[in-house]
Parts: C-alpha cells; structure tokens; sequence
C-alpha cells in the first residue's frame, strides 16, 4: 500500500516539473501534500506501536531487576536470613510507610456503611 502512495508521490512530483498551467500544477501540489501526510501519519503510527513496546518491555525488565536486586541484598544480610525476623521487618516497614493501613488492612467501602451504622 505505501509503496503505491510512494510511487504515485513520485509520479506527481514527475508532473508538476512537466506542467506549465499553474492551476493544474497547484491542484497536483496539493495532491501531493495529503499523500505526503498520508505516509508520514502511517510512518508515525508504526513507529508510535513499537516504541510503546519497546518501553513496555523496558520497564518489565527494568521493575524485575530491581525486585532481584532487593531479593539479593537482602539475602546476603546475616540479619535478614532468618524468615521470622524478615517478617517482622517486612512488617514494620510497611506499617511506618503507611502502606500497611493503606494497602491491607482497608475496610472496602461497601462494608465501611455496615460497621458505621
């Protein structure tokens, strides 16, 4: 489909060079502008895909790397290896974060009605 818009932009470009009528050479310049977006907007849409998967791809790795990152740092600690006291950190972070209030001990708003009443 392109390369026919891209032949035919050539063609165009072939005939406004040949014409001398200045009506019919700006009615094919115009013709030859809205093919010219017509790729480019094509252009830009395959190129507007791939980067939304590149940087998909991108940030999963990048959010992967960083969990290994954090799961090695805490297994080299002598402190962190042992799994109760890791728990009780693990918890301890989240309740001085907010995160634990906020994240897992929320009442859902349906049930919030029903235990204020």
């Amino acid at each position: 489909m392109q390369r026919k818009i891209i032949e035919k932009i050539t063609d165009i470009q072939q005939d406004i060079q040949k014409v001398e009528d200045t009506k019919l050479k700006h009615h094919l310049k115009t013709e030859l502008t809205s093919l010219q977006i017509l790729v480019h907007h094509g252009i830009k849409r395959e190129f507007s895909y791939f980067k939304h998967v590149s940087l998909t791809i991108a940030g999963a790795t990048g959010v992967i790397l960083f969990w290994r990152g954090v799961y090695e740092i805490t297994s080299q600690n002598q402190f962190l290896k042992d799994p109760g006291l890791s728990l009780v950190t693990g918890l301890i972070i989240l309740a001085l974060t907010g995160l634990l209030s906020r994240e897992f001990l929320t009442v859902p708003a349906k049930d919030q009605q029903r235990y204020t009443n």
